[in-house]
């Protein structure tokens, strides 16, 4: 995007313009400014004309306004990726540990039952069994002790990071600046590898030559994939959604929802006008907007963008109201868009025309904040086939896939799921135990990756699995939420817009439900709000 809203809000924290008095070790009465480039070095007039005659070297002014930038560009990717990145591994090896704890219990249980058929033979066998069932969880142990290390060290070094960019020390700001980058490097570097062996029993035979096959271990790693692993971990993880308020509002019809805290931004895109409320309804400011658009999201600052398909824009929208083009997407018309919580990129759906049917231009564009084009989604590379009709929304996951509601005829709709490099994964179109085929008039993402869907036909929020589209649960409220329009979610707690004026909150908290076979188990997977 045009404008580095990080940058803006901490411009006056450091001031290296100001006089300091920096003197040489090796000169005394020499000051210090010029910075070596070859070799990384403050140094005198003295040392530059000596030591380091033909280096590449430049004002130390220069050098500190470089490296000031360059740390606040560092400070700002700490702060909004790798910090929420560290805390969504964390979280999810978490879920990992309580399943496998829960695999362990079972497991025991079933190893002790089948070694007592043949326990003259098998006693070594089953300490080798426990010690490698134990080994996969001490290695999730492990897993998150260097998760939490590596985020305790960024932590550090990023508050002594901010103390040192306010003292405007420039070697400090240098020296810290290499600091903080490597650091960051080395994170870029980090495999968080889940323990992909599996152990796996079936019956066989009492027979001292096959005795291993009859207890049925196996050593291997899993014939299931990683991804086969997550589908069991998602399945086995039931949300209990607890009601916080509920309210009606006086505007005829809610378009869009975005939270801010402990409010949200709510508005009517016909009357352009919209309201930030709190969780009671209570109005704490309102916005009267000069354009009619399409879609809200909202950056790491909490700045509002909308997708004015109109006039071939999007814009910023102040704390006023005021609206300010950020990105000019003409000849095309910008419909669906959102700010990637990973790397703070702009995904924007764009289309050459808005009409129905048209053969034109329909793709998903990545933009970095510099406004650079990153990247380009439009056609299915393995069946060379466009892969979208009508775009009407997009989403990232936190997995790092590509969420798109799109619109393919005046009554069908489907969900296509692609992943970060724009490769089709699967498409959701809705399941035999839906009443109606899906209408998807809003989608956000989880914590735990999953993919939640405000489906307006069948008066209903489903929450679909991210590798497979199945449907993971169905929430209604005394049988259904009517005409479910517009979501918002932001940390537990989900904004439902729904049956034209009215507003629902619920908490969302997830936990393992009981584990069973896959064959056995029949419980139902809609959930009411409680």
């Amino acid at each position: 995007m045009k404008r580095n809203s990080f940058r803006n809000k901490h411009s006056n924290d450091a001031d290296l313009t100001r006089p300091l008095v920096l003197r040489c070790n090796f000169h005394s009465s020499e000051r210090l400014n010029a910075f070596c480039r070859d070799c990384q070095k403050v140094l005198c007039t003295v040392c530059l004309a000596s030591d380091h005659r033909n280096h590449d070297w430049c004002e130390l002014k220069k050098a500190g306004d470089t490296a000031h930038e360059q740390l606040l560009e560092v400070l700002h990717d700490v702060n909004s990726k790798w910090l929420l990145h560290l805390d969504v591994r964390a979280e999810q090896t978490e879920s990992i540990l309580e399943e496998m704890e829960q695999e362990n219990e079972i497991m025991f249980r079933e190893i002790d039952s089948q070694i007592e058929r043949i326990i003259h033979f098998v006693n070594t066998i089953r300490e080798k069994l426990k010690t490698d069932v134990k080994s996969r969880l001490e290695t999730a142990v492990d897993l998150k002790t260097q998760l939490k290390s590596k985020k305790d060290n960024l932590v550090k070094l990023f508050k002594h990071s901010w103390k040192v960019l306010q003292k405007s020390k420039i070697p400090d700001v240098i020296q810290t600046n290499r600091h903080l980058r490597q650091m960051v490097e080395e994170l870029c570097s980090y495999e968080f590898a889940f323990p992909k062996s599996r152990i796996e029993f079936k019956k066989g035979r009492i027979d001292f030559e096959s005795l291993m096959d009859m207890i049925g271990y196996n050593e291997k790693s899993s014939v299931s994939s990683e991804k086969q692993h997550i589908l069991c971990n998602l399945h086995d993880i039931e949300s209990k959604w607890t009601l916080q308020n509920k309210f009606s509002l006086r505007m005829s019809k809610i378009e869009a929802i975005c939270p801010i805290g402990e409010a949200a931004w709510i508005y009517n895109s016909r009357v352009k006008a919209g309201g930030l409320m709190k969780n009671n309804g209570e109005v704490i400011a309102m916005h009267n907007l000069d354009f009619v658009f399409f879609d809200v999201t909202k950056t790491e600052d909490d700045e509002l963008l909308m997708s004015d398909p109109g006039n071939c824009m999007v814009r910023s929208i102040g704390p006023s109201g005021r609206s300010e083009c950020v990105l000019d997407t003409s000849p095309s018309h910008p419909t669906g868009l959102c700010v990637s919580q990973l790397n703070s990129d702009l995904l924007v759906c764009l289309m050459s025309s808005l009409e129905m049917g048209c053969q034109g231009e329909r793709k998903v564009a990545r933009i970095d904040r510099a406004g650079d084009w990153k990247q380009t989604i439009e056609i299915d590379d393995v069946t060379g086939e466009r892969l979208f009709q009508y775009l009407r929304l997009v989403r990232e996951n936190f997995n790092g896939d590509v969420i798109v509601a799109n619109k393919v005829t005046s009554h069908s709709h489907n969900i296509i799921v692609l992943n970060s490099i724009g490769r089709l994964k699967f498409k959701f179109k809705g399941t035999d135990s839906l009443n109606q085929t899906v209408y998807p008039s809003d989608i956000r993402c989880d914590r735990l990756c999953r993919i939640l869907v405000s489906d307006f036909n069948n008066h209903a929020v489903l929450s679909i699995h991210p590798e497979d589209g199945s449907v993971l649960q169905v929430l209604t409220m005394d049988g259904d939420i009517p005409s479910p329009a517009r979501l918002g979610f932001q940390g537990n707690r989900l904004w439902i817009g729904y049956d034209g004026n009215k507003i629902l909150i619920v908490n969302v908290t997830s936990k393992h439900r009981e584990v069973r076979k896959p064959e056995k188990e029949t419980a139902s997977k809609t959930c009411d709000i409680m």
